[in-house]
């Protein structure tokens, strides 16, 4: 057998893979069992799935009647970050598949995606928002897709600057009526379909990997939190992570907001338990105080820059300061 062995990068980390020429994919030497299981996995919802949201109407919808054909490169893989171990395959749709569950996190069609892409200039919806968000709903039970937590309706957009020509329908998953915070793009919790008026499904993603708080209480007066978090706000810019990323030369202005959001700690203004970026989704939650400050430059040469915000994380039942962050 004549096998290769080939160096990624993951999330940020370096993988290993080992691609077997007589298998055709990429396969990760320790992980050889894990992703086959995945392969037949995805297999089998390709088969259930393909029926249901292939388009019948492009040029290439003959693809989608042949054998499930995993030809990425690499045509599977197995990543892990915060958002845990997860299995890419990419055939003519592309399946993320949590693992070891197998449950499907996303599938898309990049193939209809970039026919679209080329060939589309629709600029203006046919649809009322209201179907928009009927169709999308329906792809989601046709998907058989279950959030862990209850689902609120944030946004349905025709056309918008990222997704051109098409529908992006999103949910926030939401607790006792309490949102998760979404300043960490990677660890923002979402349920997103998008759709084609004319060609159908393009795709389907999620991120709920974040459990519930152990409480929605709060026992914390905004005012409270918001004296602390004023004191604890200048601290933030000391942190390595800070002085890592972003000019010194900024100092707290003024309040911006301080509203009630379920995020994950990081201790960030505490060096011994300090976590910048997870390695694995966080092992629990809190519902915070997240109050927010604006900044203002201190130096000339620093004015012509962004300045940043800074976020406080103060646990809305106990009072403690249990994370922060900064734009």
């Amino acid at each position: 057998m004549n096998d290769s062995k080939k160096t990624v990068f993951a999330g940020g980390c370096l993988v290993l893979f080992t691609v077997c020429s007589c298998m055709g994919k990429g396969v990760a030497a320790d992980k050889a069992p894990e992703l086959n299981r995945a392969v037949e996995a995805a297999k089998h919802w390709y088969a259930v799935l393909a029926p249901k949201l292939a388009p019948t109407n492009v040029p290439f919808a003959d693809r989608y009647r042949q054998p499930f054909n995993p030809d990425g490169d690499p045509p599977a893989e197995i990543q892990k970050d915060e958002k845990g171990a997860l299995a890419y395959i990419r055939a003519q749709f592309m399946f993320i598949l949590e693992q070891p569950s197998n449950r499907v996190v996303s599938v898309s069609n990049p193939a209809l995606r970039k026919f679209i892409e080329a060939n589309d200039t629709q600029e203006v919806a046919e649809l009322t928002t209201d179907r928009a968000v009927e169709i999308a709903n329906g792809y989601l039970q046709t998907i058989g897709f279950q959030c862990s937590h209850p689902l609120e309706m944030e946004d349905a957009q025709f056309n918008h600057f990222l997704d051109k020509h098409v529908w992006t329908v999103t949910w926030r998953p939401v607790i006792d009526g309490y949102r998760f915070d979404a300043i960490s793009s990677l660890l923002s919790q979402y349920v997103c379909v998008r759709f084609h008026e004319k060609y159908g499904f393009i795709g389907f993603g999620c991120n709920d990997v974040l459990p519930p708080p152990r409480t929605t209480e709060v026992k914390v007066t905004r005012e409270f939190a918001v004296t602390k978090a004023e004191r604890a706000a200048p601290l933030v810019m000391r942190t390595p992570f800070y002085l890592r990323c972003r000019d010194p030369n900024f100092k707290v202005k003024s309040l911006t907001s301080a509203e009630l959001l379920i995020a994950a700690p990081n201790w960030l203004l505490d060096p011994k338990r300090a976590i910048w970026i997870h390695d694995k989704p966080p092992d629990e939650t809190r519902l915070c105080w997240v109050v927010t400050f604006d900044t203002v430059a201190t130096r000339e040469a620093s004015i012509g820059l962004i300045p940043p915000s800074i976020l406080i994380y103060i646990d809305a039942a106990t009072g403690e300061i249990v994370g922060a962050n900064f734009t």
